[in-house]
């Protein structure tokens, strides 16, 4: 997963320096008599980078080199070749240059510090070529070394010497002889250009998919795999990821856990190729679904604390093949001391309420110190929870390359090494300069980046001490041990029951804005997504810069909360021998039918002469009322329509009461109790003194609640003979929304708002539970099904609010008159605009149906199946 290392292959991309950049590789002979005598002209492959060429002896016994143009003494030159009875080929010429320092690289498989020897004087080397024209190639070398060479050095070359580079890649060509069965047929019309990526390292390649299979041919061989295929059957989840900065990459996990990891030159192009591999994986395909789903199963104890932080990151666009966005994980324990380790003691935990950089009050107020006399941009903490440093420091034993890149072909400082557990704890706890949380690897059951199975030298510490396996505290047996403690740790109550707090650090809505800063989670404005547009950035030396800003102090993850994330249900004593759902667990959309809708055919229907005010779907019928006072029956597969006229004036509202009874509200203040199998108005009533705004049907109490401009709010008995049980006397202005609970949990929670703001909550058993100002006239209101939220549709947001009046969250849509909602994802239709559907947690508009505008009406059944929308011409819309 983190390496291309084989063992045909000697060569590694890791072996470039960071920002180099490699260009083309090709078979032939070295000469270096001055360091290799004995070797005469010695065949290899020679792979030409932008600030260095490479030789990689076909010798095992002969180490690879790395000649640097800025350590030759003179630019390379086209020299005629002596006759030799040992030449290889029949060319009359040699590129020759003079170097006066040289890098041997390490062998892949046991790693050793890259040595650097500096020549007494400057030495001849001549390379050969065996399938290239040596005049092309050395006038190739010559243009890397004088992009090297002086001023003219720099990332703007680096910049220029890539477009050309890509240019070249994009006409080489795909070997169809790959393809692995004849049957095959291609989905795509031309291979495609896109960048591997590995840790440190993308690798270009082209993209070939048939109906079958998905190859990636890399444009040069420096791995031993000629081409990667992936059959679309073993393909369980895609998921979109995000490549220096850009939306342009996605993930490919097959049912084996292998990975693939790639990224395009556009946004458009990914989205292209993941919509057509998505149609080929299957709908049983994962991609990131809303994270809510997932949300609730973990709170329902149906996935592990572990998994959920693993599908938490991989949906906030952490990878493990990317280190500047590794998974991140928290430190749980905060007892590296004691012999023994209590699970059951809370002192033996850490605050998972507090960042990293909270934890010591004296170091925070010293940072707190320094944010008030920092000039903008202002910062708590001026290094990251997450970055390569940290990741590599964690992992250097079991991938030192990694480490030997990042520090220029060397071990770290002997005391800077990660090398006790305990002391990294303090260090984070009290040294300024660090912040870091922990990598999923601490609760997984591999323990080799805690032991120096490679016997790598790595030092000795100023206290004497050889640095070797890493110091466990005295409650661990061995690293083995250790691991499984980390893990029950990160699985026991204490942390089940405050994880939810470091994921609104981490992923939620403490990790901006305002909760950031009250929750002192405040890191530089670069690491966070969005900060920059790096496409519009078009100075190659600013952008260059950003790009290792970023690589220095880590990436943020994608925020996938904006309101405070749920507690996870906790097991009582009488539950821990068998876990059961809540009784009273509420219910959500399902994901995958929600997921369907964008792709989804949607079906007008010509119906009501006027704006559509009410939608409710039985079996195959919708129902549907309108200003033009009159209730239609639709059966939706066939087209059938009824039309019944139920009176002069609009029809503002109804409820359904059972499947063969609708209660109907309008503007002539009465309401209308209709019959659906007979077509006729059974009863009807005058309610109220003005005209009524909203009704709701409350099973529990068999009763229907109206709301009206009179202000009042009001509900009947409608068993037999309707009567009035109840006048609620709570608003001064005009009732223009209400809702009822409609799950299991509270069925007699009623919410009725009017065109102040003033929200009145009532349980209808007991009386009020609160009244609070919304800010602004409420046109629609719901309930969530997921969670005891309230959502409220105002003229210029969608807001989420507790039950005590207390605001979560905001959307800032403009024009919403009409909603449906789970509580996880809303549904809006505007008079002006087109239908929207957003993810609340998100604050994400999922998708848009330009085609369905003037929307005044909207209804989504229980699992989301179907989704119906009415405008103000009185047209119908169903989208299935």
């Amino acid at each position: 997963m983190h390496s291309l290392i084989k063992k045909k292959k000697r060569f590694s991309l890791v072996f470039l320096e960071e920002g180099e950049i490699y260009t083309r590789d090709c078979m032939g002979f070295r000469q270096h008599p001055g360091r290799y005598p004995e070797k005469r002209q010695e065949k290899g492959r020679i792979h030409l980078c932008s600030r260095s060429l490479i030789f990689e002896p076909q010798d095992r016994e002969t180490p690879l080199v790395r000649y640097s143009y800025r350590d030759m003494s003179g630019p390379p030159e086209e020299i005629m070749a002596p006759r030799s009875l040992y030449a290889h080929t029949s060319n009359a010429t040699r590129v020759s240059f003079y170097i006066t320092k040289i890098t041997e690289l390490p062998d892949l498989r046991s790693p050793l510090p890259y040595k650097t020897i500096q020549l007494q004087q400057p030495q001849n080397v001549l390379l050969d070529f065996e399938y290239e024209s040596v005049t092309s190639m050395n006038e190739w070398i010559n243009n890397l070394y004088e992009r090297n060479a002086g001023h003219n050095a720099g990332f703007d070359q680096d910049s220029e010497l890539a477009d050309l580079v890509t240019q070249r890649e994009r006409g080489i060509r795909f070997d169809m002889s790959r393809i692995e069965s004849i049957t095959e047929r291609p989905t795509i019309q031309a291979p495609m250009l896109v960048k591997r990526v590995h840790p440190f390292m993308s690798v270009p390649g082209l993209l070939y998919i048939t109906d079958i299979r998905l190859y990636f041919q890399p444009v040069y061989q420096v791995s031993a795999n000629p081409v990667k295929s992936i059959r679309h059957a073993d393909v369980c989840k895609i998921h979109k990821r995000r490549w220096k900065l850009r939306n342009v990459g996605f993930e490919i996990f097959t049912r084996d856990d292998k990975t693939l990891f790639l990224s395009f030159y556009t946004e458009r192009e990914r989205d292209q190729i993941l919509g057509l591999l998505l149609g080929l994986a299957g709908p049983e395909c994962e991609t990131e679904n809303s994270v809510e789903n997932t949300t609730l199963k973990w709170q329902l104890r149906q996935i592990s604390n572990y998994d959920y932080l693993l599908y938490l990151n991989s949906a906030a666009y952490r990878t493990f093949s990317d280190f500047t966005q590794y998974p991140v994980f928290p430190w749980v324990l905060s007892n590296y001391d004691s012999p023994e380790l209590d699970l059951n003691d809370p002192a033996n935990f850490r605050n998972l309420s507090l960042p990293i950089g909270a934890l010591n009050p004296n170091r925070l107020a010293t940072f707190k110190k320094r944010y008030t006399d920092m000039p903008e941009p202002k910062f708590l903490y001026g290094t990251h929870y997450s970055a390569p440093g940290y990741v590599i420091g964690f992992l250097f034993r079991r991938f030192p390359l990694f480490m030997l890149r990042l520090h220029s072909g060397k071990f770290d400082s002997p005391d800077r090494l990660f090398n006790d557990i305990a002391q990294d704890w303090r260090s984070v706890q009290d040294n300024p300069a660090d912040v870091k949380e922990l990598i999923p690897e601490f609760y997984s059951d591999d323990p080799s980046f805690l032991q120096n199975d490679l016997a790598l030298d790595l030092g000795i510490k100023m206290n004497g001490e050889k640095v070797w396996d890493v110091k466990l505290p005295s409650w661990a047996s061995d690293s083995r041990d250790f691991l499984k403690k980390m893990r029950e740790a990160l699985e026991s109550p204490y942390v089940s029951e405050n994880l939810h707090h470091w994921i609104d650090l981490i992923f939620g809505y403490k990790q901006r804005g305002e909760h950031a800063f009250n929750a002192n989670n405040i890191f530089h404005p670069l690491t966070y997504e969005g900060s920059v547009d790096i496409d519009s950035v078009s100075d190659p030396i600013q952008k260059r810069a950003i790009e290792l800003q970023i690589h220095e102090f880590g990436q943020t993850p994608k925020q996938l909360f904006k309101i405070p994330h749920p507690p996870r249900h906790m097991i009582q004593e009488e539950e821990k021998e068998i876990v059961k759902p809540l009784k009273t667990a509420r219910m959500t959309w399902n994901i995958e039918s929600v997921a369907r809708k964008s792709s989804s055919q949607v079906t007008e229907i010509t119906l009501h002469k006027k704006r559509v005010s009410s939608i409710h779907k039985i079996g195959d019928r919708a129902i549907t009322t309108a200003h033009d006072g009159c209730l239609k029956v639709t059966a939706l597969e066939r087209v059938q329509k009824r039309s019944f006229p139920i009176c002069e004036l609009a029809i503002s509202c109804s409820a359904l009461i059972n499947d063969k009874t609708i209660a109907a509200g309008s503007y002539d203040n009465r309401i209308y109790i209709f019959n659906l199998s007979t077509g006729r108005v059974i009863n009807n009533f005058q309610a109220h003194d003005d005209a009524i705004t909203s009704c709701e049907y409350i099973e529990s109490l068999n009763a229907i609640a109206s709301g009206s401009w009179d202000g009042f709010v009001k509900l009947w008995d409608v068993r037999e003979k309707p009567k009035m049980v109840h006048t609620y006397e709570d608003h001064e202005e005009q009732v223009t929304a209400m809702c009822i609970d409609s799950t299991k949990t509270n069925p007699y929670l009623l919410a009725s708002c009017d065109l102040d703001g003033k929200v009145v909550i009532r349980d209808l058993r007991e009386g009020v539970i609160s009244r609070f100002d919304s800010g602004a006239q409420v046109i629609a209101s719901k309930h969530s099904l997921h969670s005891s939220h309230l959502i409220l549709a105002q003229h210029e947001r969608i807001g989420v609010f507790e039950t005590d009046g207390s605001r979560v969250s905001t959307l800032e849509i403009e024009g919403v008159n009409t909603l449906a909602t789970d509580g996880v994802f809303v549904l809006s239709g505007k008079e002006d605009g087109a239908m929207e559907l957003w993810e609340l947690m998100k604050g994400d508009c999922v998708y848009r149906w330009q085609g369905i505008n003037k929307v005044t009406a909207v209804y989504v059944d229980a699992t989301a199946e179907n989704f119906l929308a009415g405008n103000i011409e009185g047209n119908l819309y169903l989208i299935n």
